[in-house]
């Protein structure tokens, strides 16, 4: 007699031709004894299934493996929490499906110690866990329903609890621990198949993998119950239905992880491709901007240049004059020093207000319009007489005005330097109340202004600085901008040139 282990034993027997043989064999079992005889009357045709299960089961598991190995692979390259928990489930139900399937009788190891069955039922009971765990994950749950991911997460716990109770279970309540472990794990399976319609009626298309991945896996349950009950000899092929179910999961499984992993590639490609196209906007915004400063830049150069030519003007003419009247022993030079003077110094102040134009400074104040006008009427009324033009000065009113008094009176000065420069016999300011403030006018007798010069005052264009004409009325023109007020040439019946401009006064 000899002891045999396991749950799938095979010997052979000799019987002579013509002859019989009687063979004694004995069961045990401490979880009730069941047996199932097949009877083989050639070796060969015996072998021949042998042969026929291996090669089945060696293209199942080669098939589970490289399909582990590729989601290994590509969880450590994306490093995706739902393909970790895939890999996790995959790997628990390659376990146990290796554990129930592989031959270890070969190797001399017993196939039905309660060991084995411990393992067999928390591999189970495991691999129900991490496909709760990675059905939250895939679909969403925490966020799109935020309800049934808290029961899921419940029921994790109590697959993750009962995989650990499985594998110190007393090996006489192995059976028992085999059957909670079917049940929870079908339990899963059931309540996920529910779970996946909802979410797939709600509209989230991801939710179609999980059905077709639960229907080829109950579809191989199906036919094994079928055979377990109703075809007891089909047994083995039921055990093949219920295997190729199982990898069908597997696979439609890793599909959906696959299509997930290709969706996230098609937005990551459209927001780099977004984010391209904003940034080929922003550096054609900069190239534009680069490209305003630079004529900024150079405008101000050519200006700056032109500067520099109007004061060597300005600064030899009165110091030429000076110096022939200081050749004259005869003459007395300190009138002409203190005209030469005067004019040096409006001149600075001149050009000292075109940079404080030039960095955007102003102060803005209450001053009376007097304030503006009577003292450039008194610094030029020498050189009015001298000139012979008659200066009159026509203020109706003396009102507050809002403005910022030193562009006001260089304004007022310049306009005035002007018309005394171009008149006849007669320059004439006036002031009178307009709605909102006080209007001011300068006025000549003299030739009336180009219609070149009033066309770019009329378009609000520069009068460009030259070395004969001095800043002119491009200094009046960034003044009244400044101040935030339009500058206006009339030519008015009686002839001449007439410049003016409002001021706000200060109860506006």
């Amino acid at each position: 007699m000899k002891a045999l282990v396991g749950r799938e034993v095979a010997f052979p027997i000799e019987v002579a031709p013509q002859s019989e043989q009687t063979v004694f064999m004995r069961f045990e079992d401490p979880r009730g004894p069941y047996a199932r005889l097949l009877w083989w009357p050639e070796s060969a045709a015996f072998h021949l299934s042998c042969q026929r299960d291996s090669l089945a089961e060696g293209l199942y598991f080669g098939g589970l493996l490289a399909l582990l190995a590729y989601n290994v692979l590509l969880w450590v390259r994306l490093r995706q929490s739902d393909i970790r928990l895939y890999v996790c489930y995959l790997a628990s139900g390659a376990v146990f499906v290796f554990l129930a399937r592989a031959h270890f009788g070969t190797l001399g190891w017993p196939l039905a110690t309660p060991e084995l069955e411990k393992l067999l039922s928390a591999s189970m009971a495991l691999s129900g866990f991490f496909l709760v765990c990675f059905a939250r994950e895939f679909l969403e749950l925490e966020t799109r329903f935020p309800g049934a991911d808290i029961w899921l997460r419940k029921w994790s716990h109590i697959m993750i609890a009962l995989s650990g109770v499985l594998l110190v279970v007393p090996s006489g309540m192995v059976g028992a621990g085999m059957t909670c472990a079917v049940a929870a794990t079908g339990l899963t399976h059931a309540g996920l198949v529910v779970l996946v319609a909802v979410i797939w009626g709600a509209g989230f298309r991801q939710a179609r993998f999980f059905a077709v991945a639960f229907g080829c896996l109950f579809a191989g349950s199906l036919l094994m119950v079928g055979v377990w009950f109703f075809e007891d000899t089909l047994r083995d092929a039921g055990m093949r239905g219920l295997m190729i179910g199982s990898a069908l999961e597997m696979l439609m499984l890793s599909l959906a992880v696959s299509d997930r992993f290709a969706r996230t590639q098609e937005e990551l490609v459209e927001e780099t491709e977004q984010r391209r196209m904003m940034e080929e906007a922003y550096s054609q915004e900069l190239e534009n901007e680069v490209n305003e400063r630079t004529r900024e830049l150079l405008d101000a150069n050519t200006e700056k240049d032109r500067i520099l030519a109007v004061i060597g003007h300005d600064l030899r003419g009165p110091l030429a004059s000076l110096m022939r009247s200081a050749d004259d022993p005869c003459r007395d030079i300190r009138k002409d020093v203190t005209q030469t003077g005067r004019a040096l110094l409006l001149m600075i102040e001149d050009l000292v207000l075109w940079t404080r134009l030039r960095a955007g400074t102003r102060a803005t104040s209450p001053h009376l319009v007097s304030a503006l006008v009577k003292p450039a009427v008194a610094l030029h009324h020498s050189l009015a007489e001298h000139g012979g033009v008659e200066l009159l000065l026509d203020m109706r009113e003396d009102r507050l005005i809002q403005t910022d008094l030193v562009l006001a009176q260089t304004l007022v000065r310049n306009l005035l330097a002007n018309a005394l420069k171009f008149a006849r016999t007669r320059v004439i300011i006036r002031t009178c109340p307009v709605d909102g403030g006080i209007r001011l006018l300068v006025g000549n007798d003299g030739p009336p202004l180009s219609p070149a010069v009033a066309a770019r005052l009329a378009a609000g264009e520069d009068e460009p600085i030259t070395a004969t004409g001095g800043m002119g009325l491009k200094l009046c023109r960034e003044i009244c901008q400044a101040l935030h007020m339009p500058l206006e040439a009339n030519l008015p019946p009686e002839g001449g040139t007439e410049f003016g401009f409002t001021l706000r006064t200060d109860d506006e």
